[in-house]
């Protein structure tokens, strides 16, 4: 069975081929969930074995051909279930080895030591973060012999949700993304201070986990510096200036925004159905004005969703396939190395995990994946219960440029304690 790729895989494929170049295992992405218990080993297996009998997808193969790029589905893929005494240890070395290309598309590892938990790596051609959640909560309802309720067969059900089915009304909406991309190519972008030729490995990993009370001070921080509807800028801009204290100000932060286009609730499970917005700020006004940054890239936010830009991003994606891939990674990086970006960041928002898998309740849930050599850095928000998790990822010589325990420190005081510059016409509003 062939599956045709979407415009966002061929994206990530571009970006895993981009990843090896640099001495990457490709484009990856993981999440570990820690447990209050360890967890019966054979369940699991029996729920992770079936979850590969009846979604297929899961062992298809990259392939290239004259119509394009494609997945190759068979049958009968076996998905075999990882053990050992230390979940951390088993999430580095997945990242490590990543997904094998004539093997199944995720891995999922149990580790029953000291720290008990599950961890998923997969490939991310293949999905997103949200699916990949979305299986790790569907399992127990597999082991109770239900099925995945994904209709991944079905032509058209990889593609981006809303996408126009006719080609000339994507290449319109393509033509109009270029517009929003400009201003950002000829900017002098905030980059880390390394040397060329940045690897994409090794990784070096750290989470900022708040409290309940410093997450509820952060967010009214954030309702007086921005107003309702602005958790992502306020980020960034508390992101923007952290950067620039730890790496300096040399030019304007960029940040690439994972945008995802499923409804709330529903929606393609195995796909990558999001999109991406750039939000740029301008150098030295996060680290002058943290406020008057947060409303800057507001505004900027409220433009791509006003005039549906995301949506038009995902139409332009479309087209990367039939440009070839030497343009199409020129286009990532602006005809410059790597992607053109500062920091990639993802804001998955509350997590979808349910209170307890398996019977096992979730104390904890850690995001990572891998990352090009350039910009070499990247910042995954989410919230777990009450809690407000950063997960810090910097490769090779960007974490001894800037070392994540300074740059969490400084994200944390720039979210807490920085004095904040408010808005006097912002309304304060409980959520």
């Amino acid at each position: 069975m062939r599956l045709r790729c979407s415009g966002v895989d061929y994206f990530h494929h571009l970006l895993h081929r981009l990843i090896r170049d640099h001495g990457g295992a490709g484009n990856h992405g993981q999440v570990q969930v820690v447990l209050d218990r360890a967890l019966d080993g054979e369940l699991v297996a029996r729920a992770w074995s079936l979850l590969g009998a009846s979604a297929w997808i899961l062992g298809a193969r990259f392939r290239q051909g004259i119509r394009g790029p494609y997945w190759s589905v068979r049958p009968g893929m076996r998905l075999a279930l990882e053990e050992g005494d230390d979940l951390a240890g088993l999430g580095a070395r997945q990242l490590r080895e990543g997904v094998a290309e004539d093997g199944p598309r995720m891995r999922l590892g149990l580790a029953h030591g000291p720290t008990p938990g599950l961890v998923l790596t997969w490939d991310h051609r293949l999905c997103d973060a949200r699916a990949a959640l979305t299986v790790l909560a569907r399992l127990p309802q597999l082991a109770a012999g239900r099925s995945l309720g994904d209709a991944w067969w079905v032509p058209g059900h990889r593609h981006v949700p809303g996408l126009p089915r006719e080609l000339a009304s994507r290449g319109m909406q393509a033509r109009q993304s270029v517009a929003y991309l400009k201003p950002h190519r000829f900017a002098r972008l905030w980059r880390p201070q390394v040397e060329a030729g940045n690897h994409a490995a090794p990784l070096t990993r750290l989470q900022l986990v708040l409290t309940p009370a410093q997450t509820a001070a952060m967010d009214s921080r954030q309702l007086a510096a921005s107003g309702r509807f602005a958790e992502t800028p306020f980020l960034l801009a508390c992101l923007a200036a952290a950067m620039e204290e730890v790496g300096g100000q040399r030019g304007d932060p960029l940040f690439p925004v994972a945008v995802d286009a499923r409804p709330r609730l529903g929606g393609p499970v195995v796909a990558n159905c999001h999109s991406f917005l750039f939000l740029r700020v301008r150098s030295g006004l996060a680290s002058t004005d943290l406020a008057a940054a947060a409303r800057a890239l507001k505004d900027a936010h409220r433009i791509w969703v006003a005039q549906d830009v995301a949506m038009k991003m995902a139409s332009a994606m479309e087209f990367f396939p039939l440009v070839g891939e030497r343009m199409a990674r020129a286009q990532l990086g602006y005809f410059r190395a790597g992607v053109a970006a500062s920091c990639l960041v993802a804001n998955t928002g509350h997590t979808i995990l349910p209170p307890q898998l398996f019977g096992a309740g979730v104390t904890g849930i850690c995001h990572a994946a891998t990352v090009p050599g350039m910009p070499g850095l990247a910042a995954l928000f989410h919230r777990q219960g009450m809690r407000l998790c950063c997960d810090l990822i910097a490769t090779d010589q960007v974490a001894s440029a800037m070392p994540l325990e300074r740059l969490a420190e400084r994200l944390r005081y720039q979210m807490l304690e920085r004095p904040l510059i408010a808005n006097p016409t912002t309304t304060m509003i409980r959520r």
